[in-house]
């Protein structure tokens, strides 16, 4: 056995023996069949090398496949080497009148297998078994299913000659494949020297027995036994599988790479005509391949797909209509040209739906061929569509509706198409979301959206800052709710209570939806809402944690999700919202969307922030930035920005705080939740750069718009602490003092950042001890260490007297009840008064103005009407409602009696 040949002894020793008789004068006709690439061709070779050692001559033709072969093509091919020039003269003549003669036949497909004259074909036998007479000859021909039928008459007249000549005759044909002419096959079978011999695949001590010629040792047997699942055991597919492995360096495993593909599309070339058609049909198919289906879509006869199929199984590329490795099947899938895949992908469609397949299975061929203008392909994509979003696809949904509204010919239906579309693309890709609303929002037709579609609309025009436009349409949702079914006014009650927590100026709009839900994600929404207004963290946490226990996995929960791990982490609960992260991360890998992602990267980068880890915190934050299509939803934006700007403000860098807060924001960000948080995080910055005066400014403004919206919560902006600091600096102390007290006061029992903060400017601010001091390092943002080191201090000071307090019996050193420690500092405490209004801003708060905002301010607190600010200053009623419009934003009031107050300070 040579290096190529394995499991071929019996076959090639069959071949020997009968070469060796030849020898003797007994001729030899030998058919060697098996699928492509089993081997045939190094057999019928190997064979020929042991004939040309026994001194024989080899005369040899390969036949190609072509739909009309070239008539005597394989004769001149064989007669190529007949020896002496007098031979081959002879035989160039003979040749030529057969040409003559096989130019006036029929193809072959006719019914006779030649029409060369008998005198002719005499002649053309003589001279091989003239050579024949004085040396063994072995004559082989590779295909010969391909062979032109004149040489295959002169073949079959040649094998009832060669009985008793030096001669042995070796055809290769494949197995499964369009054989020969039947009449020449009937030939074969009456000859008494004929034989048959089959080649099949390799087995498994086969396969192991190539793989240790690659390098891997014998006895790998669990190798060897993946190898032939892929390769079925055909020699070509197994050593193109050998080579991708050893090049991937899978050591003892088995790696499918370019090779095994490229042996794959040879194997599909070589094999019968049709056989390429069917393998793709089949690719096409995948799962729902069966051979009447194939036949089908192919317009062939049954029999001649399952004849395709067998050829196909036999060479190792198929177990039945389906591949044996998915590798081959994107092969074939690759051969195809996109017309050829567009065309079977429309076929399959059509022919699937006719069997009652699933819509969505139909749909995915619908999509891979990209028409649906037919309304039975509409029909299917709509049902694929609902069927996606009910199992948790959004990707399949929108893509199955992008397809459908691309092909749809109606505007207002198109309109519908891509309002639903868009609901479900906005967790895959937020980016074509925002450009496909808007540009159905701009403008704005009401009586074109349907109520299913009202909680898109809203959360796109909040997302963008269209708050005046979004506050028209808030009537529209609230008339939806009182005809619509079950499963939109769920969904529209969650709309109205997200909005109503996220823009306070809609809340009292949708005071009647307070309370607990039975819905997890209303009861998630809810205990945000609950929280702002009630400040009971311990209550909305435990809402918070029932809602995500209650909450499905999927995309119609993610942003009641996002919601509940907000409301845990403003509740203090920031390591059970990490806990949820955790868990909640790990099973949304590999799913990508974009939305889900984003939502889980603000919500790390907050408990990045809120665990003392700044840098994470940033890195995370601009990765949420990248996610968020900017340019539609600056709102939106917002958000990642002012988390990379509290980021960079607690790591301490100047520079890139700077740079981000010199970012636009949209007016409208004063009107929500987030329009605090983004002005206590600039003042931070004011104050990190020296600034106090500004910064004070901004913590002020600030607990105006937390007051004015009824969410003064500190969690979320403890601005009352941070404008005590910035008084200590400006040399405030009582005010100071009084800010830090205020904010206490609103504390409720229990550890937290914030009562650490206040307690640490407690300190600061305290008669003698540590008078005008902050601590500063790792601790000093009020964590429990750092809180009960400053209760300890304070005690330290005696209330003022700097005497040390001696710990109560029984308490050990370290370990004394931080909250029984804060009660006795809150008693002990000087001066403690109730918060009956903010420390006054006065001239800080009116320096935000413009001069002409401040002229038009000071006319409007004195009582004028806007016409006679007009006639005042000489410019026109409108100017003068804009300029108080951005005065009431700036200073957030909201009438002119408050604008008295203000100017009178």
């Amino acid at each position: 056995m040579t290096m190529n040949l394995f499991e071929r002894d019996d076959e090639l020793r069959q071949l020997r023996e009968l070469f060796t008789g030849s020898l003797a004068g007994a001729g030899a006709l030998v058919l060697v069949t098996g699928p492509p690439a089993s081997g045939k061709t190094e057999l019928i070779y190997e064979t020929a090398d042991f004939a040309v050692g026994e001194g024989a001559v080899v005369l040899e033709a390969q036949c190609l496949r072509s739909s009309e072969p070239a008539p005597l093509d394989a004769l001149s091919q064989l007669l190529a080497k007949v020896g002496s020039p007098v031979r081959n003269a002879r035989a160039d003549r003979l040749l030529e009148e057969a040409r003559t003669a096989a130019s006036h036949t029929s193809d072959r497909c006719s019914e006779a297998v030649g029409h060369i004259a008998g005198q002719t074909l005499d002649g053309l036998c003589e001279v091989v078994l003239g050579l024949a007479a004085k040396t063994p000859v072995l004559m082989l021909v590779d295909d010969v299913q391909f062979a032109d039928m004149p040489s295959l008459q002169f073949l079959l007249h040649l094998a009832h000659r060669s009985r008793s000549a030096r001669l042995m005759i070796v055809l290769a044909e494949r197995a499964g494949a369009e054989t020969v002419h039947p009449l020449f096959r009937a030939g074969l079978l009456g000859q008494p020297h004929y034989r048959q011999l089959p080649v099949g695949p390799l087995s498994v001590t086969g396969v192991e027995a190539l793989l240790a010629e690659g390098g891997t040792p014998r006895g790998a047997r669990p190798a060897a036994e993946a190898v032939h699942a892929v390769t079925g055991g055909n020699p070509l597919l197994t050593r193109a599988l050998l080579q991708d492995s050893r090049e991937a360096g899978a050591g003892d495993g088995i790696t499918v790479g370019t090779a095994y593909q490229q042996a794959v599309l040879y194997c599909v070339h070589r094999d019968q005509p049709g056989g390429r058609e069917v393998a793709g049909v089949a690719a096409v198919l995948g799962d729902s391949a069966h051979p009447e289906l194939i036949a089908r879509i192919l317009d062939r006869d049954d029999d001649a797909v399952e004849r395709a199929l067998s050829s196909l199984e036999h060479t190792g590329l198929m177990t039945g209509p389906r591949f044996r490795h998915p590798a081959a099947r994107e092969a074939v899938l690759a051969d195809l040209t996109q017309s050829e895949r567009a065309g079977l992908q429309l076929r399959a469609a059509r022919a699937l739906d006719d069997d009652g397949a699933s819509s969505t299975t139909v749909a995915l061929h619908l999509l891979s061929s990209g028409y649906a203008q037919e309304d039975w392909a509409q029909r299917v994509l709509d049902e694929a569509a609902e069927e996606a979003a009910g199992l948790g696809r959004p990707d399949h949904a929108a893509a199955f509706l992008d397809l459908a509204a691309r092909a749809c010919r109606d505007p207002r239906l198109r309109d519908e198409l891509v309002m639903r579309l868009a609901h479900h693309e906005q967790w895959v890709n937020p980016f074509a979301t925002a450009r496909r609303v808007h540009r159905l929002t701009r403008p704005l037709r009401h009586d074109r959206v349907a109520p299913s579609h009202l909680p898109l609309i809203l959360r796109h025009l909040f997302l963008s800052g269209r708050l005046d436009e979004m506050a028209t349409v808030l009537p529209a949702l609230d008339a939806a709710l009182e005809v619509a079914d079950p499963r939109t006014a769920l969904h529209l009650r969650l709309s109205r209570l997200s909005l109503g927590t996220w823009y306070p100026a809609y809340r009292e709009e949708v005071a009647a939806d307070a309370g607990t839900p039975p819905d997890p994600r209303l009861r998630a929404v809810g205990a945000l809402r609950s929280l702002l207004a009630s400040g009971d963290r311990k209550t909305a946490a435990a809402e918070a944690d029932a809602a995500l226990s209650g909450l499905s996995a999927g995309v119609p929960a993610l942003e009641a999700t996002g919601t509940a791990l907000y409301t845990l982490i403003l509740s203090g609960r920031t390591d059970r919202a990490a806990d949820w992260h955790h868990t909640l991360a790990r099973s949304e890998e590999g799913s990508g969307l974009a939305g889900q992602r984003l939502m889980l990267t603000l919500v790390k980068a907050e408990i990045a922030l809120r665990q003392d880890n700044p840098a994470s915190a940033g890195r995370l934050a601009r990765q949420a930035m990248r996610l968020v299509p900017e340019q539609y939803w600056p709102l939106g934006a917002a958000m990642p920005l002012i988390l990379a700007l509290r980021a960079a403000v607690a790591a301490g860098d100047v520079g890139t705080a700077a740079e981000l807060a010199a970012r636009p924001v949209p007016p409208a960000l004063s009107e929500t939740l987030l329009g605090p948080v983004h002005l206590r995080a600039r003042g931070r910055l004011e104050l990190l750069a020296g600034r106090p005066d500004k910064a004070l400014e901004d913590f002020l403004a600030c607990g105006r718009l937390m007051r004015k919206g009824r969410f003064d919560l500190p969690s979320l902006a403890p601005w009352r602490g941070d404008a005590a600091e910035a008084c200590l600096v400006l040399g405030h102390r009582a005010e100071a003092r009084w800010l830090a007290e205020e904010q206490l006061a609103m504390e409720r029992p229990g550890l937290s950042p914030t009562r650490g903060a206040s307690l640490r400017m407690l300190a600061a601010v305290a008669p003698g001890g540590r008078r005008g001091r902050l601590p500063e390092g790792p601790g000093a943002g009020g964590g429990r260490d750092t809180l009960t080191r400053t209760l300890a201090e304070l005690r330290a000071e005696g209330g003022g007297r700097g005497e040390p307090q001696r710990p109560e019996p029984g308490t050990a050193p370290g370990r004394e009840p931080a909250l029984d420690g804060e009660r006795e500092v809150l008693r002990r405490r000087p001066g403690s008064r109730a918060a009956a209004s903010v420390f006054p801003a006065g001239r800080a708060v009116r320096a935000t103005l413009t001069g002409a905002e401040e002229r038009v301010a000071k006319l409007a607190a004195l009582g004028r009407t806007n016409r006679e600010i007009a006639l005042e200053l000489r410019v026109t009623a409108s100017t003068v409602e804009q300029h108080l419009t951005r005065v009431y934003r700036k200073l957030a009031v909201t009438r002119r009696g408050e604008l008295t107050e203000v100017f009178s300070r």
